[in-house]
């Protein structure tokens, strides 16, 4: 982590390397969230989000590299928190059913986590005159839009197929 941010230029860089940590965790994750969905549609979509997630990690890196700056070994702990918690939730969850729903849940969260820190930092790209920059930001942040729409209809087909059980 840098000592200090004391300019938009280096909050910008400190953004980025958030978004690289939290990339490359989500990419790690998502094979294992895919491998726990028993709904195939849920499935798919873990599974097919994980290259994404690798691509945009690889477009972060190419900023840094553009910009001559170290992409360092930051961790994001927000985006280890959520898959942390995620996981613990999902390991108490023995019905399939019941885990695909908590499954939709735990991806919108990171999901909406990883579409902040987009909007954010493309924010930022626009304000600092980083056109290429926020470019790939915003195209990611669409990504990110409708990777979450993509949950919400799942979770709309998961909904409409689950028995209405109250325990």
């Amino acid at each position: 982590m840098n000592a200090s941010i004391n300019h938009l230029v280096n909050l910008f860089f400190d953004q980025l390397r958030d978004i690289h940590s939290m990339e490359s965790q989500v990419a790690d994750t998502l094979p294992h969230l895919g491998s726990l969905a028993t709904y195939p549609a849920l499935r798919e979509h873990f599974l097919s989000q994980e290259p994404l997630a690798r691509e945009q990690k690889e477009l972060v890196e190419r900023v840094f590299d553009t910009h001559t700056r170290e992409v360092g070994s930051d961790v994001c702990l927000a985006m280890k928190g959520l898959v942390a918690g995620g996981n613990e939730h999902l390991a108490m969850a023995k019905d399939p059913c019941t885990r695909d729903f908590l499954l939709v849940a735990h991806g919108m969260r990171i999901q909406h986590y990883a579409i902040a820190a987009y909007q954010f930092a493309a924010a930022l790209a626009l304000h600092l005159d980083f056109v290429p920059e926020r470019d790939v930001l915003s195209n990611r942040l669409a990504a990110g839009d409708r990777s979450a729409r993509e949950l919400e209809a799942i979770a709309a087909e998961l909904f409409a197929s689950s028995p209405q059980t109250r325990q």
